[in-house]
């Protein structure tokens, strides 16, 4: 438990750097949701293409100023399904 706790945490630091709280607090259970543990969703914010943003990873996005990209990315896959 303190170990999914830590990782968790560490992701959390991680997506503070390109989401505001507001965000986060939207992001990160609708990740982990899609996800079957905490090192999953990591592995898809650092390497998984989304096509629809020129098939850049999450973390490439924001990298470059579009986290708001990836935000809207994770809402039109929640309510349309599509991920």
């Amino acid at each position: 438990m303190v170990e999914k706790t830590k990782q968790l945490e560490l992701l959390n630091q991680k997506l503070a750097w390109y989401f505001s709280q507001q965000e986060l607090d939207y992001i990160l259970p609708v990740l982990l949701s899609w996800s079957s543990d905490i090192n999953n969703a990591q592995n898809w914010f650092e390497y998984a293409p989304l096509p629809q943003c020129g098939n850049l990873t999450p973390r490439q996005l924001c990298e470059s100023g579009r986290a708001k990209n990836v935000v809207e990315y994770i809402q039109s896959a929640e309510y349309a399904g599509y991920a």
